[in-house]
């Protein structure tokens, strides 16, 4: 169970069968208890969550450049990529 926040690029994995694409379903998969949401941009900081004992944020992007950009941000990535 975590808090994920999807980008439209790994989004579309839900639908189309290609590297990642198993990742994201499991993401997505009601059972798992996750919670989604789509979004550009976050403003949600990984401490305020953890303050109020949530869990951190995972940004989910096929971009690896931009999982890059969330890194350097404080952000927990995944890149459905790595998830053949």
């Amino acid at each position: 169970m975590g808090f994920y926040q999807v980008k439209s690029s790994a989004l579309v994995k839900r639908y189309v069968h290609e590297i990642g694409s198993g990742f994201i379903q499991s993401l997505l998969d009601p059972v798992s208890g996750n919670t989604i949401s789509l979004s550009h941009i976050s403003f949600i900081v990984n401490a305020d969550l953890l303050s109020h004992a949530l869990p951190p944020l995972v940004f989910v992007c096929a971009d690896a450049k931009l999982c890059l950009a969330a890194i350097a941000e404080g952000l927990v990535t995944d890149n459905p990529n790595l998830h053949p």
